[in-house]
């Protein structure tokens, strides 16, 4: 894939280019088979892409809550001491 048709191929999906470009774009699709193969391959890569983002993401997610979790368990074990402790040393002093 050459450079300038892959800026193009960006430049196109991400919408910068100008009405007369994107006709431009559109129509050397039609007639150029090389280039349309391009394009076909600049978008199952793109949804590679999109789709690896994704499993990456939801990792991180489940992480973030398995560790909030932690916090979670370790703060209410904190609390439940101090209540234990608390009745504990009622208890001594009556």
């Amino acid at each position: 894939m050459e450079n300038k048709d892959l800026t193009l191929i960006s430049d196109y999906f991400a919408g910068e280019l100008g009405e007369d470009q994107s006709l431009a774009f559109e129509k050397r699709m039609e007639q150029e088979a090389s280039f349309r193969q391009m394009v076909n391959q600049y978008m199952e890569d793109l949804l590679l892409l999109r789709a690896d983002h994704r499993a990456e993401v939801k990792q991180e997610i489940k992480a973030q809550f398995n560790a909030y979790q932690k916090r979670r368990v370790t703060t209410r074990t904190l609390w439940l001491s101090m209540a234990v402790a608390a009745a504990i040393s009622l208890f001594f002093l009556f």
